[in-house]
């Protein structure tokens, strides 16, 4: 079942996520003796509040006087959340557990989901018969975590397209408790350090990703393109001496957001 995205006024205390000073829209619509921070206690306007019909507008302010939803509200707490410095990722529910890691120089957070009740057991949760959210990967783009990226949002050369690809990635890994992240040393051959996510779940057991993606190596270049069989593209590139051949259909992520058009044919 898909999960529902989070809102974080669902952890404010009723009619807390409303209350604000809202200096522009009362001086708009009311005749004020002043902003609202001049309505709070001990201020000049203090007492005021429902005399000059500033309860509505200034929440924060007057809460005291009118408004006992807000009291404790800060006008900080307001902006924070209008700016969405406590930015929430859609289809987020259920966290029981995260991991920061980083691979090429780039930043993630695994976040492991399940509906279980708190400190329960296998069979008690297995018992629950509920439907546990996907856990997810996110990736920091240098101002939050979301979807996973095209590219290094740190590489000046990616740096204005890194989101056009964006992908959200979700893991079905059940009942899942935490992450952990670890390079594991490959064959002789290939002495090159695989990659491992690996999800701990109550209902699955242990279950290991390797976090490797591919990526397009031969499209550098292109000097021409074909329209062949219905949905199929060939692109014909000079640089890499290569003939590439896609098709055309929808490609959806993890959430069933469509993130391109193409994709290659095997």
């Amino acid at each position: 079942a898909a999960s529902i995205a989070e809102d974080p006024c669902d952890a404010l205390p009723p009619g807390r996520c409303a209350c604000a000073d809202e200096d522009a829209a009362a001086r708009s619509v009311l005749d004020l003796f002043g902003d609202c921070a001049s309505y709070a206690p001990g201020e000049l306007n203090a007492g005021f509040c429902r005399e000059d019909g500033a309860c509505a507008l200034c929440g924060v302010s007057c809460a005291e006087e009118c408004r006992p939803e807000c009291v404790g509200a800060t006008q900080e707490e307001y902006e924070r959340r209008g700016d969405n410095a406590w930015s929430t990722t859609a289809k987020l529910r259920g966290a029981a557990g995260m991991r920061y890691f980083t691979h090429g120089g780039m930043h993630f957070l695994a976040i492991a989901q399940n509906l279980c009740d708190l400190f329960a057991s296998a069979s008690s949760c297995a018992a629950a018969h509920r439907t546990h959210p996907h856990s997810a990967v996110l990736q920091w783009d240098g101002a939050r975590f979301g979807k996973l990226l095209a590219g290094d949002p740190a590489d000046p050369s990616v740096a204005g397209s890194a989101a056009q690809h964006a992908f959200a990635l979700r893991i079905p890994a059940g009942a899942a408790l935490s992450f952990s992240f670890v390079e594991l040393p490959g064959p002789a051959a290939a002495p090159t350090p695989i990659p491992l996510a690996i999800a701990f779940s109550l209902s699955k057991g242990v279950l290991p990703y390797r976090w490797a993606f591919s990526s397009v190596t031969h499209l550098q270049g292109v000097v021409a393109v074909a329209v062949g069989a219905p949905h199929v593209v060939w692109a014909v590139s000079d640089v890499s001496r290569s003939i590439v051949s896609l098709e055309r259909t929808p490609v959806v992520d993890s959430l069933g957001t469509q993130v391109s058009t193409l994709r290659f044919r095997a």
